[in-house]
């Protein structure tokens, strides 16, 4: 059966994590309303089994589509995490094949990790992943410079930046014409299907970036579970007060 998936791709520093919390804590009233929030890939030690827990941050997802050659932040710090290569091509059909057989006709996908995409390779891999299944990409974009600050803050807690080699990587990129603000390409890559969202406006009219993504699902604001305590970048609560917002 064909699905109508929402493929939540970030970015990172977008409230993300918040997203994330919000959907595992309503999974319940989402499937009532016919959406499925996907869970994760789970790894095992031993070995890589189609079988998907609960997590609604499907990063391990996310990397079976992801260039091989880019360092991503989880490719660095925790590799043992990601399938390995040999398995991919395997758990790429069982992702489409379990989303086919859900019974609700919404499928909810959230990763930032799905933001790095931009090559025809890359594109290839979602094409073949979602076959059959018509994809609604969800993005949320914000101001240039708030985010590089935000990303280059975020790195420095995994990564030492001063390192030389680090600053090779192209996740570390932080100028203003870095590939990873290079919000065009982004648009280029999911196409004119994709929901475009502003991070800045979400904060300014609601205090959360939680609302706008609802409303990108085409539910109605009235009669969503509340999401006033799904706050997470605290490192934000300042710009909230700016655009008059009271941080949770």
């Amino acid at each position: 059966m064909r699905k109508r998936v929402f493929l939540h791709a970030g970015m990172h520093k977008t409230g993300t994590t918040s997203i994330q919390r919000y959907l595992t804590k309503n999974r319940k009233w989402f499937a009532a309303r016919g959406y499925f929030v996907m869970g994760d890939l789970e790894a095992s030690r031993l070995r890589w089994r189609s079988k998907f827990g609960r997590s609604a941050n499907c990063y391990r997802i996310a990397h079976l589509a992801i260039r091989p050659d880019l360092e991503t932040p989880m490719r660095i710090t925790a590799p043992e995490n990601l399938a390995p290569s040999r398995g991919i091509d395997r758990l790429i059909r069982d992702v489409n094949g379990y989303i086919r057989r859900q019974r609700c006709h919404n499928i909810i996908i959230s990763s930032e990790a799905f933001s790095f995409l931009r090559s025809t390779s890359e594109g290839q891999i979602v094409r073949q992943m979602f076959a059959n299944h018509h994809v609604v990409p969800i993005i949320f974009v914000r101001d240039k410079t708030k985010w590089m600050e935000s990303w280059k803050s975020e790195l420095s807690k995994h990564l030492d930046l001063a390192d030389v080699q680090t600053s090779k990587l192209e996740i570390c990129n932080f100028s203003q014409d870095s590939w990873l603000v290079d919000y065009k390409g982004i648009e280029r890559f999911w196409g004119k299907s994709g929901k475009y969202l502003s991070y800045d406006e979400s904060l300014g009219r609601f205090g959360s970036v939680i609302p706008t993504f609802l409303g990108a699902l085409d539910l109605d604001l009235s009669q969503c579970p509340p999401w006033d305590e799904f706050w997470l970048n605290k490192g934000d609560d300042n710009a909230r007060s700016q655009l008059g917002c009271n941080p949770k």
